[in-house]
């Protein structure tokens, strides 16, 4: 083996020992773990950098979250300036749904891309993508010029969600890396929660187009620095010698190709159906057939690809990650629940502004970032991840649930109270899954299973926003109904929530915002079972320690 000298950084200030870079390097699963050879759990593939070039490449990183988290929710206040400018009103959703699919489609695929090729180029490819993206938003001509920049953005967002944390699987020992990854989740949540004001502020004053400009320096350095200081020894994967047609299969270039169509066909589906159009339409019937039908397809190309598949069958015996999945899929999805409906209540209900409406949010944002930063140093100090796991979706059920009270004469510090548990709970929670995987499996086979655990995140936000979408549309269509004899919902929802009042006739409108009110406290249920299913599968996901997984290790 080819012996790397490292040196020391770190939280704890543990002497770093030598580490040896990947080769000929085994794995196998038994039960719920998955172990290399020698028992290292694949710590003895780390490459520790000098401190000065691994703060470097940690800000870079951080600055790619940071871009990927901002790209993601800034055009839900562009949209309808951009729409206007291009007068293409119908094609609104088409600017977050592009980014998405593209998003969700390509993750599992990087996977085999960091596995084969050097983490640092893959995570600059992927950068460079996402600029690219953002040049075509920013200098798009047309409607559909902006869409497909919005495509490619997608495309590069997935590669470098994924590389953020496969990257510190290469540079930091696994006792030490749940705090770096943690500090860059935080780093996403807070630019998920900033875009949108950032975005309202330089629109204020300039053109839309400098949100996306601004992009190409928050890109290019990031690649700069990762290409020059991100210089690792070949893993075994990366080194073995092999024929291009042997390469070319351990990619699994047919799995891509027939998983790329099922998630657009289903992604699309979950996003039309029961909003755009009724779910037995003629427009998501296909889709949902199409689905299926890939989804077969692709199971059974997996079975026969073995563990060279997109998802390696080793991995699916993991009860670790089985369980991990559902958490990450079950908190993504009520995040985004919360993150689109309560600015609803907000300004539908309470009739505040948009500025009062982001301030209200604070509470819940600043319980998260704050929660994932020292969620991950709590794990690096204890070693235990699954103690935080349900303690996260235990306050995240209760946040919840106290969320389901609220109603048109909700106090604002219970507002703020209900959030911030919401939001400790679910900051403590998002980022355990992407460490309990780490700790459960080794070698190249933590590449796969963070990949998975991307997409599942990606995918439980979708479904869950379609799931709520339709709680929301049916409950307000029959409440109001009830109580505004006459008015016809579809012309509320194409004016748009803030328009209400003008709607409704002024003695009528107590009555309709309370059905208004009540469609919303039904999405925050389904919000409340989700948040309560990750308590569920948080305690199957394995009493694992973090710390103490190498022969070095256990000598400390």
């Amino acid at each position: 083996m080819e012996m790397q000298e490292v040196k020391p950084h770190g939280l704890d200030g543990i002497p770093n020992t030598s580490v040896a870079a990947a080769e000929g390097q085994s794995s196998s699963v038994t039960g719920d773990s998955m172990n290399t050879t020698d028992g290292s759990n694949g710590d003895n593939q780390v490459v520790e950098l000098s401190n000065w070039k691994f703060f470097t490449v940690l800000v870079s990183v951080c600055a790619a979250s940071f871009l990927a988290g901002y790209d993601g929710t800034c055009v839900g206040t562009l949209g309808p300036i951009i729409s206007d400018e291009f007068n293409s009103l119908n094609d609104v959703s088409w600017y977050g749904i592009a980014y998405s699919l593209a998003s969700s489609a390509t993750v599992l695929s990087y996977g085999k891309l960091y596995l084969f090729y050097p983490a640092g180029t893959v995570f600059a490819l992927s950068l460079g993508t996402f600029v690219v993206g953002s040049i075509l938003c920013a200098a798009a001509p047309s409607s559909i010029a902006f869409i497909i920049g919005r495509a490619i953005a997608g495309l590069g967002n997935a590669g470098i969600l994924s590389g953020c944390n496969i990257i510190f699987v290469r540079i930091t020992p696994l006792h030490r890396r749940p705090f770096y990854q943690a500090l860059t989740g935080g780093v996403e949540c807070i630019a998920l929660a900033t875009a949108p004001l950032i975005a309202g502020a330089i629109t204020a004053y300039t053109s839309w187009r400098i949100c996306f400009y601004i992009s190409i320096p928050l890109g290019v350095i990031p690649i700069m620095t990762v290409l020059t200081f991100l210089q690792l020894p070949k893993t075994a994967e990366q080194s073995a010698t092999t024929s291009t047609l042997a390469r070319l299969h351990q990619l699994d270039l047919l799995g891509m190709a027939l998983f790329l169509p099922l998630v657009i066909c289903l992604v699309l589906a979950l996003q039309w159906g029961g909003s755009e159009y009724a779910w037995n339409s003629r427009h998501v019937v296909p889709l949902l057939v199409v689905a299926g039908v890939l989804a077969v397809v692709f199971v059974v190309q997996q079975y026969y690809m073995g563990d060279q598949g997109t998802i390696p069958h080793r991995l699916l015996r993991s009860r670790v990650l089985d369980f991990s999945i559902v958490v990450i899929f079950a908190t993504a999805g009520a995040l985004y629940v919360f993150t689109y409906y309560l600015p609803l209540y907000y300004q539908a209900v309470r009739e505040v502004s948009t500025m009062q409406s982001g301030l209200r949010d604070l509470s819940r944002i600043l319980g998260l970032v704050v929660a994932i930063i020292f969620g991950g140093i709590l794990v690096t100090r204890i070693g235990y991840y699954m103690p935080f796991m349900v303690a996260g979706g235990t306050l995240m059920s209760i946040g919840a649930g106290l969320t389901t009270t609220f109603d048109q004469t909700t106090s604002l510090g219970y507002i703020i109270g209900y959030q911030a548990i919401f939001g400790l709970g679910c900051g403590l929670t998002f980022q355990q899954p992407y460490t309990a995987v780490q700790a459960a499996v080794a070698g190249p086979d933590v590449t796969s299973a963070i990949v998975i655990i991307t997409f599942a995140q990606f995918l439980g936000s979708v479904v869950m926003l379609s799931i709520s979408q339709n709680i929301f549309l049916n409950h307000l269509a029959s409440g109001l109904a009830a109580v505004v004899p006459g008015l016809d919902p579809t012309q509320l929802l194409e004016s748009g929530a803030m328009n209400l009042k003008n709607l409704v006739p002024a003695d009528q409108l107590p009555r309709a915002l309370g059905a208004y009110n009540d469609a919303l406290v039904q999405v925050f249920y389904a919000g409340l079972g989700t948040a309560c299913a990750t308590v569920v599968a948080a305690l199957g996901s394995g009493w694992k320690t973090v710390r103490h997984t190498s022969p070095q290790d256990k000598q400390k």
